[in-house]
């Protein structure tokens, strides 16, 4: 009897354990209960002005925000995370509140930046602390596909997952630098560019910047540049240490002479940027980043006893064209900067 009484004892222990780590419901099946993720929230505030070149602006806040200042302040939250299993991550937002923007918030916002989802933009590692970081950046706004009405996320869950991408050698190591640059020895020859194009340097031109042409290996031409964007404010962002061999093209140079009808082949940049964002509206796919300090890109040629970094043959593609382009969406950019209104510096 007293066998029996612990047997019942401990399967009533075993059957209470159940239902309280899985649930239990009337009709006396048993409910796996999924566990709560932890919601985030953004703190919104009332609308803000903003002074900004003798013009204000309506502007949306919330705690630790961040503006776009080239998309009218559009507001966004900084992401980030570090990179332990080495490779890079991408952030994966659950909604769980949104609310629909009053009427004062709307005339703050401009629409045409906005899509239906609340958008992930510019992911990029960075080293913090000898560690890499993905940081991305939410715009906590979107435009309902069903009401068409504009909405701000109120809270969410927030999840990183591995994209596969492993983060690089240069990533994820702290800075290191060059021994000397390499314009400390040799003779150079600076030459300017101002668009993305490729360049031709002939005979007249080499000899017209001082080049004894009949007295060099045209094998021995190396041309060394970075291209020509702006370089980031921020300090954790990519920067080069010294100037990287370009791979060039020589025509007639396998007979170590640089004949009349022999020139040289580079690619040069501008130093305004376009950047392609993926997932914009049209609006707002492509961005220009500008140069606010100089209107040339320039690049340094040199001729030494060694043979110099070319362009190598890819070989053409046997596959069947499917689909033939016949054109194509361009950008322009009118803007001379003739006049600085307001004498503020790098904001035209």
């Amino acid at each position: 009897m007293e066998k029996s009484r612990k047997i019942g004892q401990i399967v009533a222990n075993a059957v209470l354990t159940l239902l309280l780590s899985s649930g239990y419901s009337q009709n006396g099946r048993v409910a796996t209960i999924t566990p709560q993720p932890d919601l985030l929230k953004i703190e919104w505030q009332k609308p803000e002005g903003l002074k900004k070149q003798g013009k204000v602006y309506k502007i949306l806040a919330f705690k630790d925000v961040s503006y776009f200042e080239d998309k009218n302040y559009l507001p966004y939250l900084n992401l980030s995370t570090p990179c332990l299993s080495g490779t890079k991550l991408q952030p994966v937002i659950e909604v769980f509140e949104t609310q629909v923007l009053s009427t004062d918030e709307e005339t703050a916002v401009s629409k045409v930046y906005l899509t239906s989802e609340f958008e992930i933009n510019e992911s990029l590692v960075l080293t913090a602390n000898k560690i890499p970081h993905m940081y991305c950046k939410l715009v906590p706004l979107r435009i309902n596909k069903q009401s068409g009405k504009t909405e701000k996320l109120i809270s969410y869950s927030l999840q990183w997952r591995s994209t596969g991408e492993v983060v690089s050698d240069r990533q994820r190591s702290t800075s290191s630098f060059a021994d000397n640059s390499v314009l400390t020895s040799g003779k150079w020859y600076k030459i300017g560019t101002t668009e993305n194009a490729v360049y031709k340097l002939d005979k007249n031109f080499l000899q017209s910047m001082g080049i004894n042409v009949s007295s060099i290996d045209p094998r021995d031409i190396k041309i060394f540049g970075n291209g020509g964007e702006i370089l980031s404010e921020y300090n954790g962002n990519f920067h080069y240490d010294d100037l990287n061999e370009n791979a060039i093209y020589v025509q007639g140079e396998s007979d170590g002479i640089f004949d009349n009808n022999d020139y040289v082949l580079f690619y040069g940049q501008s130093p305004h940027k376009w950047n392609y964002n993926p997932g914009k509206n049209a609006c707002t796919r492509y961005s220009r980043n500008k140069h606010y300090y100089a209107d040339t890109v320039f690049y340094f040629l040199t001729v030494d006893n060694t043979p110099g970094k070319r362009i190598q043959q890819q070989a053409s593609s046997s596959m069947v064209p499917t689909y033939t382009v016949s054109g194509f969406d361009d950008c322009q950019v009118h803007e001379t900067d003739g006049a600085n209104l307001v004498k503020s510096g790098r904001e035209l």
